[in-house]
């Protein structure tokens, strides 16, 4: 199904549906007030990229996985303005090595350490205050995201992962 885009319309390529009452609604809401065209796209195995995205003018992409971004990267082109790169939202899924090249530029960046187990996390922390992040993957904005402000970390694992 092609979707025709006018004059001045935006793409939304999600990785997942918008959930009423979020930022990312109120984005929407706001986007279709200020412009003719808003077309949401959420990324299915089937349709990972939609076959009329170069009818658009501007495509902002939020939480593809990386399939889907290695899909778009022959489609980003002059013609086709990415409000977020798709070469970087490709390097940012390597957090490590993300925060090696910044480091490697350098751009000041916080201490990153990668421990297999959530038992060696708890030991190296020792009480400090800490904040725990999923190595890789794109799950739900803060679902793999545990801050211990007072240092006191659980026992149990708050997400599963390294």
């Amino acid at each position: 199904m092609r979707t025709p885009a006018a004059h001045g319309s935006v793409t939304m390529l999600l990785g997942k549906p918008v959930k009423s009452g979020s930022i990312m609604s109120k984005v929407v809401e706001r986007l279709q007030k200020a412009i003719r065209t808003v077309v949401l796209h959420t990324s299915t195995v089937e349709v990972p990229v939609p076959a009329w995205l170069d009818e658009t003018h501007l495509v902002i992409q939020r939480g593809l996985d990386r399939e889907t971004l290695r899909a778009l990267l022959p489609v980003e082109t002059e013609e086709i303005l990415f409000r977020n790169s798709i070469k970087a939202s490709l390097d940012v899924f390597d957090r490590l090595g993300c925060m090696a090249k910044l480091d490697g530029a350098g751009i000041p960046t916080p201490r990153v350490d990668a421990y297999e187990t959530w038992l060696q996390l708890i030991e190296f922390s020792s009480g400090y205050p800490v904040v725990a992040k999923f190595i890789s993957g794109n799950r739900d904005r803060g679902a793999t995201v545990h801050i211990a402000a007072d240092g006191d970390l659980p026992i149990a694992a708050p997400f599963a992962g390294p």
